[in-house]
């Protein structure tokens, strides 16, 4: 996997959503979520953008924080 990939995955069980919930909020179908967690298919920087407004985090973030840094940036999250 990837970084971005283990970031989505990893907020995504935090804030209890599955996959399908998430890929709705997303309008894309959810095996194109999917591919992006498993790390087949990386984000655009659109989808990025929308996936930080819904998690409450700064895109950039995607980027720079370790998964074990992330924990106190998910309490922010707007879901």
């Amino acid at each position: 996997m990837n970084a971005i990939a283990d970031r989505l995955k990893y907020i995504r069980e935090k804030l209890n959503l599955t996959q399908g919930e998430l890929a709705l909020k997303l309008n894309i179908s959810q095996q194109a979520y999917s591919r992006y967690e498993r790390g087949l298919r990386r984000p655009s920087h659109k989808v990025l953008v929308a996936l930080s407004e819904i998690f409450g985090l700064d895109v950039n973030q995607f980027y720079r924080l370790e998964v074990k840094d992330m924990k106190s940036e998910i309490g922010r999250a707007h879901v």
